[in-house]
C-alpha cells in the first residue's frame, strides 16, 4: 500500500487511496455520457448511486422516450424501450403493456401474447418521480465541478449543501436543511418572480433543447454564486445556484462567463461559456425562423 496514489473523491469529500475507486462517468452513457467524460470516484459510493440516482433517472418513462430518440444506450448496449406497463385498451378495457421502442409493440396481459397495435387506442399511467432529479443534479454539479475545477472546487465552492441534496431531501433532518444556502431551480417549478431570472431560465432551457445531445454549464454569478445547469438528451434537468468565492476562480481562456462541457455526436466539447454561447446563435436564429413561419402559415378552414 506504501506509495499508493491518493485521490479526492467530490462525493464522499474524503482522500482515498486509487485501489478503492472506480471511474464514474458524470454523464452516464444511457444519458448521452462519453468515455472521455470521467473521473475516479469511491467504488462503494459509485456503484450504489449509479442504481439509486442514474438508474432510476435513466429508468423513468419520459426520459425512456429521450433515450429511445437519441438512441442512448447503456454498458449493455441495448436499446432502450419505453414500455407502459399499466395500460387498458381504451374499446375493451383489457390491461396490456404498451412497448413504445423503435417497433410498436402491444402485450395483451390475460391471453399473454403480442396483438396487432393497429387502429387501437389505449389509457396509461405512468409514475414521476421528484426526488431523484434533485439528487442526479446535485451529484453531477460534485463531479462536473470537481472534474472542471479540480482542487479550487474542493476549496472555494460550499460543496457540503450539495452533498446534502445528493442524499435527497426527503431524508434530511430540519436542522441539516437550515444549513442549506444553495438555491435551485427546477424544469417543473414554473415562472419565477424575478424577470431576470426568468430569461436565464428561458436560455437555460432553450440551449439543453438546441443541442444535440448532453451538456453542463457552470458560470460564476455576482452574488458569489456558482451556478451549474444541465442538460440531458435535450431536456432540461434545472439550475443549481451554489455559494463560493467566485473571485479565486479563473474567467479567462476556457472560462470565460463560465464554462461549458458538451457531449454531442460522439464526442466531448468544452468551450467557454461565451464560446458556446457565441456558438449556438445560429441555431436560436433558425429556431425562431421556423417558429414565426410555422405562426405565420394559413391554418385549415374552422369547422362550424
Amino acid at each position: 500500500m506504501t506509495g499508493e496514489k491518493i485521490i479526492y473523491c467530490p462525493y464522499s469529500d474524503a482522500e482515498i487511496p486509487l485501489s478503492a475507486t472506480s471511474p464514474e462517468h458524470v454523464i452516464p452513457l444511457s444519458l448521452g455520457g462519453h468515455d472521455d467524460f470521467i473521473l475516479p470516484v469511491d467504488a462503494t459510493f459509485n456503484a450504489k448511486a449509479g442504481t439509486e440516482i442514474d438508474g432510476k433517472i435513466a429508468n423513468d418513462f419520459l426520459m425512456l422516450m429521450k433515450r429511445r430518440d437519441h438512441d442512448a444506450r447503456g454498458h449493455s448496449g441495448k436499446p432502450p424501450e419505453p414500455v407502459l406497463k399499466k395500460a387498458k385498451d381504451a374499446a375493451t378495457g383489457r390491461p396490456i403493456q404498451v412497448n413504445l421502442g423503435k417497433n410498436l409493440q402491444v402485450w395483451d396481459a390475460k391471453d399473454r401474447k403480442n396483438v396487432p397495435p393497429g387502429g387501437m387506442t389505449f389509457e396509461a399511467t405512468f409514475k414521476i418521480e421528484l426526488e431523484p432529479p434533485v439528487q442526479f443534479l446535485a451529484k453531477t454539479f460534485l463531479s462536473a465541478g470537481h472534474f472542471v475545477y479540480g482542487d479550487l472546487f474542493r476549496q472555494k465552492v460550499k460543496h457540503q449543501d450539495v452533498r446534502l441534496l445528493m442524499r435527497g431531501p426527503s431524508t434530511l433532518t430540519e436542522a441539516e436543511i437550515g444549513t442549506i444556502q444553495t438555491r435551485m431551480f427546477r424544469d417543473l417549478q414554473g415562472d419565477l418572480e424575478d424577470p431576470v431570472q426568468q430569461q436565464e431560465y428561458d436560455i437555460q432551457r432553450l440551449l439543453c433543447h438546441l443541442v444535440r445531445g448532453s451538456l453542463v454549464v457552470f458560470f460564476p454569478s455576482a452574488d458569489n454564486t456558482l451556478c451549474m445547469f444541465c442538460g440531458i438528451l435535450g431536456a432540461y434537468m434545472g439550475m443549481l445556484a451554489v455559494p463560493a468565492n467566485v473571485s479565486a476562480l479563473p474567467i479567462d481562456g476556457g472560462h470565460d462567463l463560465g464554462h461549458a462541457v458538451i457531449v454531442s455526436n460522439g464526442k466531448v466539447l468544452r468551450w467557454s461559456y461565451r464560446r458556446f454561447l457565441t456558438r449556438m446563435v445560429p441555431e436560436i436564429q433558425k429556431l425562431q425562423e421556423r417558429t414565426a413561419k410555422e405562426a405565420a402559415a394559413p391554418k385549415g378552414p374552422v369547422k362550424n
